[in-house]
């Protein structure tokens, strides 16, 4: 491991931006912006060196049976590099941890900056690190990326 950033976000926030469950990329302009609290940033030491990106988030939605898309975007694209979706439980008081993991190799050794989105593919209020727009467990729960940069082999 040459080095590791992370960026954890314990506050609650909400959105209810959609993005369409189909056969096409994420865009910048589909679903919520809540990365501008979990933008992170690394400077890779080698344009050789592999990437690994984990995001975790504690999402809910106002509407449940929904899918909840989350997608991972690398500084100005618009397309989204990374993508996954899951259905949202029926009930809708119940946080879930979408996950995505994505790999790839360092473009050079300039500061990259990764940020995501989240959002369901139909109305709905998703929250991030709650439920209904209230934030629960005291704080405690949050979302996080951490970026881990490992040598090439």
């Amino acid at each position: 491991v040459v080095q590791v950033v992370n960026t954890t976000y314990s506050e609650v926030q909400t959105g209810s931006a959609t993005v369409p469950n189909d056969d096409t990329i994420p865009t910048s302009s589909e679903g919520n912006d809540f990365g501008n609290n979990l933008d992170t940033i690394i400077t890779p030491k080698s344009a050789t060196n592999k990437l690994i990106i984990e995001l975790n988030l504690i999402v809910s939605s106002s509407n449940g049976d929904l899918t909840m898309t989350t997608s991972l975007y690398k500084d100005a694209y618009v397309a989204a590099i990374a993508a996954v979706n899951q259905r949202t439980p029926p009930a809708v008081a119940l946080p879930m941890e979408a996950v995505l993991r994505h790999y790839m190799t360092a473009p050079s050794t300039s500061a990259i900056t990764f940020k995501m989105r989240a959002g369901t593919d139909g109305a709905s209020t998703v929250t991030l690190n709650g439920v209904n727009s209230a934030r629960k467990m005291g704080g405690v729960m949050a979302s996080s990326m951490t970026i881990t940069e490992i040598r090439a082999s």
